[in-house]
């Protein structure tokens, strides 16, 4: 998803019919921050395409691929759980019971040890 920027920027520019960045001024600190033989470097000159990219494009994509990660181990764990209930009919009364076992030990305050009794009458 990181790669699509460009892809993302042209479809962007083509809905919004802008094809400049906002620009912004920039505060700068009145009060020397680094020592005297602090060692200077040439800045980095980014272009506003790539300033938009790197402080908001990546950080966004970034946090969705995080939060869909959650969501798919969520799932999977819910699945693992209830995911037998879509075979029932194809499961032996002792893989039922593995299953029913797995379900009331998760939720042992609010099941009972009879639901094997009950899912085999499905």
């Amino acid at each position: 998803m990181r790669d699509g920027f460009k892809t993302y920027e042209s479809f962007g520019k083509k809905l919004s019919d802008c094809h400049i960045y906002d620009q912004k001024r920039l505060r700068t600190a009145s009060v020397r921050r680094q020592p005297l033989d602090y060692g200077h470097a040439k800045a980095s000159v980014l272009t506003d395409s790539d300033k938009f990219r790197i402080h908001n494009f990546y950080p966004v994509i970034d946090q969705l691929l995080v939060s869909l990660n959650e969501k798919i181990d969520a799932y999977s764990k819910v699945e693992g759980l209830f995911g037998f209930f879509r075979k029932l009919a194809d499961l032996t009364e002792a893989e039922i019971k593995c299953h029913a076992a797995k379900v009331v030990n998760f939720y042992e305050e609010d099941l009972e040890e009879d639901l094997f009794t009950e899912l085999i009458l499905f």
